[in-house]
């Protein structure tokens, strides 16, 4: 990582880990988005700070980043509770998040530009969570660079992750290959955020890291 982008993440809240009984309000920077009881089964008016943005309720989701980048401890631990059963790891996506939120702008500006390419070309699956907007595009990118999303709807990963013949990549390197030659534009900025521009180094992350 760039000493610029390290510095600039150091400035945030870290990383937190809860479990999905004690949800991630548990954390302070989350007290308000708690669910109430007039906000059951509900995200309008006064309820819409409950819920996320495509409509699931805070206090049933695995992961979220703010001024802190939050994962559900089942996840990470592949856990039988685990709701992804061991397929992804959201702490990357969610570190994925801080990390672009705490990018200086010329970078800001080089992922959206990346992300409307992408769009307008076609290169992922639209109407995917990986390209519902630029900070998703980013995470889920993040997530297949370093090989620990293993899912293989691309509803949901928007196809970051399958290599050819419709197969999950089988290896790190071999995803970041394949995002290099599909979308070169992301490529770069995670290369950079994530690596230093050293993208032959591997990390070894996982989708289940115990």
């Amino acid at each position: 990582m760039p000493r610029e982008v390290f510095a600039n993440v150091s400035k945030s809240h870290g990383v937190g880990i809860f479990t999905l009984a004690e949800t991630l309000s548990v954390y302070p920077e989350n007290a308000d988005l708690v669910d109430r009881p007039e906000c059951f089964q509900t995200c309008e008016g006064v309820c819409n700070n409950t819920c996320t943005f495509d409509g699931r309720k805070y206090s049933e989701v695995a992961g979220l980043t703010n001024e802190i980048s939050l994962s559900n401890m089942e996840s990470i631990l592949c856990l039988p509770t685990d709701i992804y059963q061991g397929a992804e790891n959201i702490l990357t996506h969610e570190f994925a998040h801080l990390v672009h939120m705490y990018m200086n702008d010329t970078w800001k500006d080089k992922i959206m530009a990346a992300y409307q390419k992408a769009k307008s070309n076609k290169l992922w699956r639209q109407h995917s969570y990986a390209m519902e907007n630029e900070y998703e595009y980013f995470a889920v990118a993040a997530e297949s660079f370093f090989h620990d999303i293993i899912r293989k709807d691309a509803k949901s990963t928007g196809g970051m992750n399958i290599c050819k013949n419709q197969r999950i990549c089988s290896d790190e390197m071999k995803a970041r290959q394949f995002l290099r030659r599909h979308d070169p534009g992301i490529f770069y900025c995670l290369s950079y955020a994530f690596t230093d521009d050293r993208s032959w180094r591997i990390s070894g992350l996982k989708p289940c890291m115990r």
